[in-house]
């Protein structure tokens, strides 16, 4: 089969697009469209008519088979989400409308944060010496 480049100058009838696979009529005399780098081959009508139902019948079987898959996929993809969802909610701990969660654990109250706080003074005391009898060394 004669290959004919894109923007070519040709005779009339049909020719196939190699690349995309899309046919193209020229009535008489013209130029195929696109550049040099496509590429086209001139089929005959005959042959047209025989390669016609051979692609319905792909696009027929095709078809079907792209949707369900599609559908699968999108499914897959929800109960993912709906998976990672229930997960999150099962591990992280509730919030109470009205908690402070930067003032302590709760139940502590007052008491709980001071001792907290006398706590940490103690280890910085406690630093601060350690670092004086180093200086001192």
């Amino acid at each position: 089969m004669t290959r004919y480049p894109g923007g070519g100058i040709v005779e009339g009838g049909w020719y196939l697009d190699t690349r995309s696979l899309a046919l193209v009529n020229l009535a008489a005399r013209g130029r195929l469209p696109g550049s040099r780098r496509d590429s086209f081959v001139r089929v005959s009508w005959p042959a047209l008519l025989l390669l016609a139902p051979w692609a319905g019948g792909a696009w027929l079987v095709a078809a079907p088979i792209i949707g369900l898959a599609t559908a699968a996929w999108g499914l897959a993809r929800r109960a993912a989400e709906a998976g990672a969802r229930g997960l999150g909610a099962a591990v992280a701990r509730g919030r109470v409308p009205g908690e402070a969660h930067l003032t302590g654990k709760p139940g502590r109250g007052e008491a709980g944060l001071d001792a907290g706080m006398e706590d940490l003074d103690r280890r910085i005391a406690g630093r601060r010496q350690q670092e004086e009898r180093r200086a001192d060394s």
